[in-house]
């Protein structure tokens, strides 16, 4: 029976079929004669419109034989469930579909110079399965477009008006999931894997059509279009409840839900970090007792700045214009208030975004960078601008920093001496180019100095600021050779801390009283001495991974996180850096692991988890934050 389906299947559509392998034979013939502009176009054409098209080809006329020869009564005649025969023709049609996806993979993998030319087109992914899997993405589109319109076509006998009902049901759908998931996230809720709705939607299509074949009536074709109408809409709000409650991790039904932590810090020995729905939160280990200090929901992704007992952070006004405000407020949660407002018209940062901001060391003043477009001629500018006020609202001064159209600034230190600020000009938050710099700007004078240029900012390592010196990678052009240097920010004397081809940085951290520094690098941590300018390797792993380690807050402990005979293991050590103990860490943790050291313990975090799990290193005892 499924044969005789498979082959019939075969024969309404094999026009479809016979196009598309003409088009790819186009593809073939333009790549072989070195026509690849013609070649890449060709192919998009292919992929973001040929695909899609004949999926609603064939699924508009899925049931357009059994309309056109009144064929109903034979169909339903068949010795089989008729669930059965939906799935059936469905599959049947489908591997149309799906033969011309595998072909033009195999086509596009094989011929020579055309999978380079198709780069354009693809996300690169870097395993061994990435170039089927990026490719597959355009699969997904048509896909949903053939099951919509498969399932839509045991309605009605006209296959143009199928067609274009299905785009219009797709396209409004997918509109308002996300315009949904924009609401979602304006009001806080972090949400992940959005793109789940696409297929619940479509399963409801098709567990709404397998119904109504089973349960309607077709002499009647009003009551059959109502009755698939009911199970559609019942099951589109069960997929929507669904989706919502997958794509924000059940925080809907939580106060709190699924912490999302951005970024956190150790202050007088509490741990405050940052979560994109909740805010700022205080986690004080004598009391064991979490404060939420701001009741402001709607986050930024920015970090907050923190110094001398005072907090600066950011409040998004609104996510559809991108502005937001700079706010301060104590360390206990109190004297909150904003010091840039961007949303009121009479304010001087109206429509003007922060990007960046810190506290001065005494906490009386913030500095901060706003960005706004202004018109030149036929075309927008963005200008950044460095601000600098008194935490009262008074002594507001501002310069024009000169910034190229394609790079943004960012402060990344404020001295403890005068009134100069650290600025970084780069190219984007993971560039490798060379344009990028470090500028020395002094507001009261009204001068920038460039202080270095070539710096390399990886992900996995950030400029790291101590009190009046900075760390940052360094690319030579005599060798070509890659360099960790430490800036004296008051002398403006550099140091080169380690040269190799490739640093291969994981993580870096000074010490509480800035003396000192350690980073790790491929499969060894150094710490280097401010005081003494010496570099010790202290640490030696057969490992190649990011590791975790931070010293105690008195300084008197370095804390380092290392896997022993496959287990993970605290490693303490005292001052000097020699092994006092290790304590086994109970969990299982799937993901790299940071430290934070405290008054004779450790926080440990799971990166991209919103776990936190305190260690007494007296006591050796665990206990989980939340």
């Amino acid at each position: 029976m499924f044969v005789k389906i498979f082959m019939k299947e075969w024969r309404e559509n094999i026009l479809i079929f016979a196009l598309a392998i003409l088009m790819m034979i186009s593809i073939a013939i333009l790549n072989l004669s070195g026509q690849q502009e013609l070649t890449l176009q060709f192919s998009g054409l292919f992929l973001l419109l040929f695909l899609p098209l004949a999926a609603l080809l064939l699924g508009s006329g899925g049931f357009y034989t059994e309309y056109k020869d009144n064929a109903w009564v034979f169909l339903f005649s068949r010795p089989i469930k008729k669930e059965i025969l939906w799935i059936f023709k469905f599959v049947s049609q489908l591997s149309i579909l799906v033969a011309v996806f595998v072909i033009f993979y195999f086509v596009r993998r094989f011929l020579p110079g055309l999978d380079k030319i198709f780069q354009d087109l693809d996300m690169n992914y870097p395993d061994a399965f990435g170039d089927l899997f990026s490719l597959s993405l355009y699969i997904v589109l048509p896909l949903m477009a053939f099951t919509i319109a498969f399932s839509l076509s045991l309605l009605y006998d006209k296959q143009f008006i199928i067609f274009f009902v299905s785009i219009l049901i797709g396209t409004g759908l997918m509109f308002f999931w996300q315009n949904y998931i924009y609401f979602l996230w304006a009001r806080g809720f972090y949400v992940k894997n959005e793109g789940i709705f696409s297929l619940f939607f479509t399963l409801s299509f098709v567990i709404a059509s397998i119904l109504t074949l089973a349960k309607s009536d077709f002499s009647q074709v009003g009551k059959k279009i109502f009755r698939f109408s009911a199970y559609v809409l019942i099951f589109l709000l069960i997929s929507f409840f669904i989706s919502t409650v997958w794509v924000t991790r059940g925080q809907i039904f939580s106060a709190r839900g699924d912490f999302s932590i951005w970024y956190y810090q150790v202050h007088q020995g509490n741990l405050y970090f940052q979560d994109f729905r909740q805010g700022i939160l205080r986690y004080d280990p004598d009391q064991e007792k979490i404060t939420r200090l701001n009741k402001e929901s709607r986050f930024s992704f920015e970090s907050f700045s923190m110094r001398a007992g005072k907090i600066a952070f950011l409040q998004i006004k609104s996510r559809r214009q991108w502005t937001n405000d700079l706010w301060i407020m104590n360390a206990d949660g109190t004297g909150a208030r904003p010091m840039v407002e961007s949303s009121e018209k009479d304010s001087l940062f109206y429509k003007k975004r922060t990007i960046s901001f810190i506290l001065s060391h005494d906490g009386n003043r913030v500095a901060f960078i706003t960005t706004h477009y202004e018109k030149e001629g036929a075309k927008s500018v963005r200008i950044h601008t460095l601000w600098r006020i008194n935490t009262d609202g008074s002594g507001l001064l501002s310069q024009v920093l000169d910034v190229p159209e394609s790079q943004e600034a960012k402060l990344i230190a404020w001295p403890s001496f005068g009134d100069s600020l650290v600025v970084l000009v780069q190219a984007g938050p993971f560039t490798h180019q060379k344009s990028s710099q470090i500028r020395l700007v002094d507001l009261d004078e009204g001068t920038s100095q460039v202080l270095v240029e070539n710096i390399l900012v990886p992900p996995a390592w950030h400029l790291l600021p101590s009190q009046d010196y900075l760390t940052f990678k360094i690319r030579k052009d005599d060798d070509l050779k890659e360099s960790l240097i430490l800036l004296n920010l008051k002398t403006l004397e550099a140091t080169e801390l380690f040269s190799a081809d490739f640093l291969k940085l994981w993580r870096g951290k000074w010490s509480p009283d800035g003396s000192k520094i350690a980073f790790s690098r491929e499969r060894e941590l150094w710490i280097y001495d401010v005081e003494e300018k010496k570099l010790e390797k202290i640490s030696q792993r057969n490992y190649d991974y990011e590791i975790g380690f931070d010293w105690t807050l008195d300084g008197q402990q370095f804390i380092l996180l290392a896997p022993i005979d496959g287990e993970n293991q605290l490693v303490i050590m005292d001052k000097n850096f020699q092994e006092e103990k290790t304590i086994k860490i109970p969990m299982q943790f799937k993901g790299a692991i940071t430290v934070r050291g405290l008054e004779n313990g450790a926080i440990l975090k799971v990166t991209g988890k919103g776990n936190f799990w305190r260690v007494n290193l007296e006591t050796e005892e665990w206990k989980k934050v939340f």
